[in-house]
């Protein structure tokens, strides 16, 4: 037997290797995070610091009797602090304000603090995940999240099957003397997706998608992959699918648990949005401190997680 054929048999005999997906190794439960003063509904957080900033969908006040009253704003704010063992608090903070986080634009409704217009439908101005941190400088941390601009019924059906798309960016310096205030949020593009086709969802919690302008060159970002704490973890390479006038791109996570599948779902939103961010030029996110990698920032327990949540090229 020559050598090329010896070659050729080894190779043969060695099993192929299979495709990775990385998933949540496990989940640490501390209770439920709460506001004593507010009724929040669906948070989610980013570390900023040492601190956890949360924002969240619909909340109201308590009233006298210790029950949720109106009224109701679409979106709110608060950190959470950790002690001294580096385990999070669980009792939330800002400073009081009865107005939504992530304000309605002109042409919804925005005199009612839910979204609500006189014909009985909403704007439900809802985050989906938390922010992402793309950048920090000295103590100025820089951070993006998209959402979509719902308009709904009563019975929660769409008024607007796929809604156009903002970005929403923060730029927050963590020395700030009132330690109560909330990172301030602007609208840095009011429809970066115009209405059309859905900009991002989870399809049965495996699958992740993302429009992005036709001709962005997201096949270049095959190598996207999110990474914490120089492990690589949340999703694997993007696949792009062409659709009309955009491009589709994809991002697969696994929900090992239940809990653990919403961590999933949150990254594979995050390195998404970076993706979109890169490709748009939307103030070129970036990382000083590991190059061209960008930085993310997670609210891993009990230990801080830090480390890039996507390699661009």
């Amino acid at each position: 037997m020559s050598r090329f054929t010896a070659a050729l048999t080894i190779s043969a005999a060695m099993p192929l290797a299979t495709a990775w997906i990385p998933t949540v190794k496990s989940v640490y439960e501390f209770g439920n995070v709460a506001d004593p003063a507010l009724n929040r509904d669906s948070c989610g957080s980013v570390r900023i610091d040492d601190r956890m900033l949360w924002t969240c969908r619909d909340t109201q006040g308590f009233g006298g009797d210790g029950k949720p009253s109106l009224p109701v704003w679409s979106s709110s704010a608060a950190w959470t602090s950790f002690n001294g063992l580096a385990l999070p608090d669980t009792r939330m903070y800002a400073t009081s304000n009865r107005n939504p986080y992530f304000l309605q634009l002109a042409s919804e409704c925005p005199t009612n603090s839910a979204g609500g217009c006189p014909d009985g439908t909403r704007y439900a101005i809802w985050p989906d995940q938390p922010p992402a941190i793309t950048a920090r400088s000295g103590s100025i941390w820089t951070g993006y999240t998209w959402i979509a601009r719902q308009h709904i019924r009563s019975d929660f059906s769409s008024v607007i099957k796929d809604p156009k798309v903002s970005v929403y960016k923060f730029v927050y310096d963590v020395k700030s003397a009132d330690r109560n205030a909330v990172p301030r949020m602007t609208v840095v593009n009011e429809a970066i997706f115009p209405q059309g086709i859905p900009v991002w969802h989870a399809r049965q919690r495996r699958q992740g998608r993302a429009r992005l302008p036709l001709g962005v060159g997201v096949q270049r970002a095959r190598r996207l992959g999110a990474r914490a704490d120089r492990r690589r973890r949340g999703c694997e390479p993007l696949r792009v699918l062409r659709r009309r006038k955009v491009d589709i791109a994809a991002a697969r996570h696994r929900q090992p648990r239940r809990r653990g599948g919403q961590l999933e779902r949150w990254r594979a939103g995050h390195v998404l949005l970076l993706a979109v961010l890169k490709e748009v030029g939307v103030d070129g996110p970036g990382c000083t401190e590991h190059g061209s990698r960008l930085l993310y920032y997670d609210g891993g327990y009990p230990r801080r997680a830090v480390g890039c949540a996507a390699e661009l090229l």
